[in-house]
């Protein structure tokens, strides 16, 4: 469960912030910020949990703090 909201509020935060990463990435990668789509999201799924669970382990401090910011409302248009 905590998995979950750390990776909701951290993959939100990517998804707002995408077009400026992407604009920024260095040309030796540039699909680095690829798109936010469900296709994307559901590709990245299993990579995207493993990284949360590991950053989770490695930096509690920024998990605790992350823990700590509400969850975005996702609505399906």
């Amino acid at each position: 469960m905590r998995a979950r909201h750390l990776h909701l509020v951290t993959y939100s935060e990517c998804a707002i912030q995408q077009p400026r990463l992407a604009v920024e990435a260095p040309a030796t990668a540039p699909d680095l910020y690829e798109p936010v789509t469900a296709e994307a999201a559901l590709n990245s799924s299993c990579g995207n949990l493993l990284t949360t669970l590991g950053l989770a382990e490695l930096h509690p401090e920024h998990a605790t703090r992350i823990s700590a910011t509400p969850a975005p409302r996702i609505s399906f248009v």
